[in-house]
């Protein structure tokens, strides 16, 4: 799971373009170098807003996988004695078909 939403990679990239095919500004008129910085400001918004959810996302991920595993990790060396639980309980309380 940390192989595919790379955190440093995605501080690293925050203000990086999100998907912009091309906005080169050379042999362009000054409004339409304008226009090109304004789509490349957008886009770097875009991207910013983008990349912070998806940062968000993988830290709420990750901690959902911590909470899960030191479940498990708990409950692991418990497993073996349920069945026993289970009889001892059923004995006392009784079972709803007898």
């Amino acid at each position: 799971m940390s192989d595919t939403f790379s955190i440093p990679l995605l501080i690293r990239t925050l203000f990086a373009p999100f998907r912009q095919i091309s906005a080169s500004e050379q042999g362009r008129s000054i409004d339409e170098k304008f226009k090109v910085a304004l789509d490349k400001l957008f886009s770097r918004c875009v991207g910013a807003v983008v990349r912070t959810f998806t940062i968000i996302a993988r830290l709420l991920t990750l901690l959902f996988l911590l909470i899960i595993s030191l479940l498990r990790l708990v409950l692991w060396p418990v497993m073996p004695l349920l069945p026993v639980a289970g009889v001892v309980l059923m004995l006392m309380v009784g079972t709803p078909w007898i």
